[in-house]
């Protein structure tokens, strides 16, 4: 199926962000440097927590296309070091992926990263915890957290040991006197941790910051469905820099790419105007290795892909071209999802070219922070997540610059259930059309997470411009509101 990710399959996808200067640093804007990461940490941790509810989500629930609020922020990894690059990864994970997550850092120096890592916990009859504490503002938080019990708090400290040794692996190898920034919720016994350090990023990894969630559910099928747009709406609130990427947690970098991303300032400040001012978008394309090879000869053509060099888009092409290891995704079976990203025509171009918008249409993308990440289609299928999460943004406009010279890899990541999958999938197939009619019609309203609605209305990083992110075309009355999709 097209939607499906496989534990054989290993993906390509080409970036442009070999374009970023590290001279345009001074240029873009991050939070103060006398605002402390474990401040950040914690604010983000606050705003996210002050929505939840512990009412486990259920598939009845799912299908009346009621939200979940039963998402809770359990621990925030963030960085003390600074990125050196105006654009932030913002992806998704679950525990299965970590060593995705991995090389994706370790492929991304001085750039930062930000993924959402998501638990589901199995909770039919959760109840909320009595407030134990004399302290009124103690009371007033523990009066919504859940009432754990042995098992699943077990399985949060085991999924807290595995990120908290992925984080300190990453971060914190070359700076071991500089812990990051941490903030836990009341579930965890640890305690926030600080550093004064705030210097710039030179590690030979990216600068981490992790947000570690569980999420009740009724049942091990709710359990299947990972909220995929819920996690990035998640992932992308910890990003200071002007411009994002939107990428899968299982996407390996090309190993000279950020040495290349420090090059053009000039291209920097136009990226970042016509991304602000334009409503741009930069179309990431995305290639497949080839299911008839072994998978250890699969993962050596994704090592070769990614190895860098001054002759790194060549050897790709050699390879999609010679010996069929690497093709574009899709062309045996989903055209739709990248065909208009004009595999051909990026092959023969070293220039910025237009792309056509068609239905089905699901590309990765560059793009201002404030606007194209929106998520407000919570489906679970990748068929149409990244589809409508593309084309809201930039419904305006029909055609989208592409420009692509370095690649990023995707390592081999396991699925969900099949029976959930298929369920979800007709799910969101089937009120696919209709949001689509409504963006046309220009009735479509952003509906997200409240979670992520109300970070970002109070976050300091984010506050500035939420003021002025559109709802719905101008001088159009809606009696129409877009359901929400949790999934």
């Amino acid at each position: 199926m097209p939607f499906a990710r496989s534990a054989t399959r290993a993906s390509v996808f080409v970036t442009l962000l070999n374009l970023f200067a590290a001279a345009a640093f001074a240029a873009w804007q991050i939070p103060p440097k006398d605002e402390p990461k474990e401040v950040m940490a914690d604010a983000l941790m606050s705003c996210y927590n002050a929505m939840f509810s512990p009412e486990p989500i259920d598939m009845k629930t799912y299908l009346a296309d009621s939200p979940s609020r039963s998402l809770r922020l359990h621990k925030v990894w963030w960085s003390h070091r600074e990125p050196r690059l105006p654009v932030t990864l913002f992806t998704h994970s679950d525990l299965g992926r970590l060593k995705s997550v991995e090389a994706q850092c370790r492929g991304f120096p001085g750039g930062a990263i930000s993924v959402a890592v998501w638990i589901p916990l199995i909770a039919p009859n959760t109840t909320s915890k009595a407030a134990s504490s004399s302290s009124p503002e103690q009371q007033q938080r523990q009066s919504s957290l859940p009432d754990l019990d042995a098992s699943q708090l077990n399985a949060l400290r085991n999924a807290t040991e595995q990120v908290d040794g992925l984080f300190r692996s990453l971060d914190q190898q070359l700076s071991p006197q500089s812990p990051a920034a941490q903030s836990s919720s009341a579930n965890d016994d640890t305690s926030t941790s600080t550093s004064t350090s705030t210097s710039t990023s030179t590690s030979s990894n990216c600068v981490l910051r992790v947000m570690l969630l569980y999420e009740l559910v009724a049942d091990d099928i709710m359990a299947a469905l990972m909220p995929l747009n819920i996690l990035r709406n998640t992932a992308v609130l910890a990003a200071t820099t002007p411009l994002v990427a939107m990428v899968d947690a299982d996407m390996a970098l090309n190993r000279g790419l950020a040495a290349e991303v420090l090059v053009n300032e000039a291209r920097v400040a136009e990226l970042k105007r016509k991304a602000t001012e334009e409503r741009t978008v930069w179309v990431v394309p995305i290639f497949d290795t080839s299911d008839k090879l072994p998978f250890r000869d699969r993962q050596a053509a994704v090592d070769a892909a990614v190895a860098g060099g001054p002759d790194a888009k060549a050897q790709l092409l050699e390879m999609w071209r010679n010996r069929s290891n690497i093709y574009p995704y899709g062309i045996h079976g989903f055209t739709a999802g990248h065909g208009p990203t004009d595999y051909e025509q990026w092959k023969q171009s070293n220039t910025d070219y237009s792309i056509t918008y068609r239905e089905g249409y699901e590309p990765f993308f560059i793009g201002d922070r404030q606007r194209p990440t929106l998520n407000p289609f919570l489906l679970n299928c990748s068929a149409y997540t990244r589809t409508l999460a593309f084309v809201f943004p930039s419904r305006t406009d029909s055609l989208f610059p592409c420009r692509m010279q370095h690649y990023e890899l995707v390592q081999l990541a396991n699925g969900t259930s099949i029976r959930a999958r298929a369920a979800n999938y007709e799910h969101s197939k089937s009120t696919f059309a209709a949001a689509c009619a409504e963006m046309k019609d220009g009735t479509y309203q952003v509906v997200m997470n409240a979670a992520a609605e109300h970070c970002r209305a109070v976050l300091p990083w984010w506050r500035p411009k939420v003021a002025n992110r559109p709802t719905a075309a101008a001088g159009r009355t809606s009696t129409l509101r877009t359901r929400w999709r949790h999934r």
